[in-house]
């Protein structure tokens, strides 16, 4: 019988219950083929095959070339320093990756403190408040707006503001759009044309956003507080303040370097 103990100490390793349940199974019964350790350690046989190619990738098992093959563990020694320097690595990796952020949010708030003149809501009631902003955010723009959003949440950014939008376009203003993979007969073509313009780049992503927003100049946000309910029906925040423009930009650009190129047709 397995050890709660034992299997805590690898979850905190990073190891699931049924890798943890497995391996130590492993240790303890010496060579075994996937039926045996399947049949003995009374897991679903689909599942200890996956479950054996993913600690033999961690280094974790050793296979013997018999016919069928066998596993065994490697020492609990050897196990234990190899998941503490996988922790270890991806502890460096996230403080790597972390380390601008964090100078920037340290900069930031010494710079500018967050406080009521930085952060504006506009309550779902009040649409027309809701557009005059957008309108004003587009027109104002100089550089670039960077927008991620469900594609059924881009109509009130586009459609409903397609004029200025088109004179953004022809200004120069760099404009990048992302937003979930779609049908969308009109949205496609909207897209098509707009790509003519080498100023503007769409990409798409698979699972759909669940944030929706835009960066207007790196100067300002217009993020809705409800990707559920939608433009029209969610309150909106407005804010200028340099933090929330670090993050945001941090997160679209994380985003954007992950999402699809894909040529609209």
């Amino acid at each position: 019988m397995v050890n709660p103990d034992e299997i805590r100490l690898f979850n905190n390793l990073g190891l699931t219950s049924t890798q943890a349940k497995i391996y130590l199974h492993l240790n303890s019964v010496g060579n075994a083929t996937a039926k045996k350790i399947s049949d003995t350690a009374n897991t679903p046989r689909q599942d200890t095959y996956r479950i054996l190619n993913e600690l033999f990738g961690l280094g974790l098992i050793e296979k013997k070339i018999t016919k069928p093959v066998e596993y065994r563990a490697v020492s609990p020694e050897k196990c234990l320093k190899i998941l503490i320097d996988q922790r270890n690595q991806e502890t460096k990796k996230i403080e790597k990756e972390a380390a601008p952020i964090i100078s920037a949010l340290n900069l930031a708030s010494k710079e500018k403190s967050i406080d009521e003149s930085d952060l504006f809501l506009i309550g779902s009631r009040s649409k027309q408040g809701i557009f005059l902003n957008l309108e004003k955010l587009l027109s104002e723009l100089k550089e670039s707006l960077f927008v991620l959003s469900p594609f059924e949440n881009l109509f009130p950014w586009l459609f409903d503001q397609e004029k200025i939008f088109e004179k953004t376009l022809k200004k120069g203003v760099k404009i990048k759009v992302i937003t979930s993979k779609t049908n969308d007969k009109a949205l496609l073509k909207f897209f098509k044309e707009e790509q003519k313009n080498q100023s503007f780049e769409v990409r798409f992503v698979s699972n759909r956003p669940k944030i929706s927003f835009g960066i207007y100049d790196n100067t300002k946000i217009l993020c809705e507080m409800s990707v559920e309910e939608g433009f029209l029906k969610s309150q909106a925040l407005i804010t200028d303040n340099s933090c929330f423009l670090e993050l945001f930009s941090h997160y679209f650009n994380s985003v954007w370097n992950e999402a699809e190129k894909q040529v609209v047709t």
